[in-house]
């Protein structure tokens, strides 16, 4: 696992939202607000062929709260 970069922001969001609807759906800017506010976002990723590419296979977003102005049941559930 590494932390997520820009870059892995479009196969981030659609990864979540592939996942819907166990997840809540997401847009880009959601996403966006995510990496600014998470206390850790971190992507899993391994590598592929051909040789030098990654393909990510997972992601982990940490919020930090209660407080955060975040308004998902899943995560008042947990805080």
């Amino acid at each position: 696992m590494r932390p997520v970069t820009e870059a892995d922001l479009t196969t981030v969001l659609a990864m979540n939202n592939a996942a819907v609807p166990a997840v809540n759906a997401l847009e880009a800017d959601d996403l966006a607000w995510f990496a600014d506010v998470a206390h850790t976002f971190l992507v899993a990723d391994e590598p592929s062929w051909p040789v030098g590419r990654v393909r990510l296979v997972g992601f982990l977003i940490g919020l930090e709260g209660p407080g955060l102005a975040y308004g998902s049941i899943n995560y008042g559930w947990f805080c």
